[in-house]
């Protein structure tokens, strides 16, 4: 609920826009991405004529208190990664990962 009328959450970027919230909506798109930004993992390209790129598309949720008011507007941009196909879209993948052995020394070394 917000100012007492039941809220939609959209499905969609478009149904955003034609919502009565639009402007709650677009602040959580900036306030988003603003935060990606901010931890330096997202930044705007200009994309090379010919180049393919992974499609992307919002998630919006409304976070409501315990009496059902709605405390925060939520939005969050997801790329589509399932779309990316192997020695075209990308070549390597990086999986940070720990040995056994290297969690055996931390722990060995936390005990002295």
């Amino acid at each position: 609920w917000f100012n007492g009328e039941l809220v939609h959450v959209p499905a969609n970027y478009r149904e955003a826009m034609a919502s009565p919230q639009r402007e709650h909506w677009l602040g959580a798109m900036d306030t988003h991405l603003d935060g990606l930004e901010g931890l330096g993992t997202w930044l705007e390209v200009v994309v090379p004529e010919g180049t393919r790129t992974i499609p992307s598309l919002y998630s919006y949720d409304a976070k409501t208190d315990t009496t059902g008011e709605i405390t925060r507007w939520k939005a969050r941009l997801v790329l589509q990664g399932f779309r990316q196909r192997e020695g075209v879209d990308y070549n390597e993948v990086f999986a940070p990962t720990i040995r056994s052995e290297q969690v055996r020394l931390m722990v060995a070394m936390g005990a002295k």
